[in-house]
């Protein structure tokens, strides 16, 4: 028997979003005055239909600058202690954040990942930061294996992403804190760079070493 999908308490529903065009304008007016944002590969999203994102973890905006990057609408899974912080409020439906507690226990975790497997079977498309945390050291971490929960019986593709030039910046964990600290350049010109689609059943290994071949293709992020 299978079972039941209950909705995402808090998750984004279609007709709440505000267009794509509006939202996209926006965060760009909101992140224009920091970041320099160079996109690669756009050929490697898919035009239509359902695909996961995986991608490193650099910072805080994350989400955001790989929003900014591409014409497709993105839900982006956040863990509920930051979707429920005041300052995120007013965006998160907007975006489109689709909130995650793990510490409510693996039912419910997974449950929520499934709900973003619906997103994807739907026809969407959902961003996760499979290392599970912001670096600490700027370094790529290992992958975590919860994407493989929305991805079951999903058949879409996997576009691995790397973010580029971001180790540094305020939002990052450089010098040992997050924001309250001088960048080193301003604006800060990143890059966040799409790769090649891989296979729905693709490795927790396979993306890692997707990711990190972006990250090396055109200098260390």
């Amino acid at each position: 028997m299978n079972e039941e999908r209950k909705p995402v308490d808090g998750a984004p529903r279609t007709e709440w979003l505000i267009p794509r065009p509006v939202v996209r304008c926006g965060l760009w007016l909101l992140t224009k005055p920091i970041y320099r944002i160079h996109v690669e590969g756009r050929d490697n999203i898919p035009e239509t239909g359902g695909a996961l994102f995986v991608s490193n973890h650099v910072s805080y905006v994350d989400s955001v600058l790989i929003m900014v990057s591409t014409e497709r609408q993105i839900l982006s899974l956040t863990h509920r202690r930051y979707y429920e912080r005041w300052w995120v409020k007013p965006f998160r439906k907007m975006v489109g954040l689709i909130p995650i507690a793990p510490e409510l226990g693996p039912r419910e975790l997974i449950r929520s990942l499934r709900a973003a497997g619906d997103v994807i079977r739907a026809g969407g498309v959902v961003c996760v930061f499979p290392e599970g945390q912001i670096t600490r050291t700027g370094e790529l971490g290992a992958f975590q294996r919860g994407y493989q929960h929305i991805m079951k019986d999903v058949d879409a593709p996997i576009v691995p992403v790397a973010l580029v030039g971001l180790w540094g910046s305020i939002f990052s964990f450089a010098d040992g804190k997050f924001f309250w600290k001088r960048p080193k350049h301003f604006p800060y010109h990143a890059t966040v760079r799409f790769g090649h689609p891989l296979p729905p059943t693709a490795t927790p290994e396979e993306l890692r070493a997707a990711v990190q071949k972006l990250l090396t293709a055109g200098g260390a992020g």
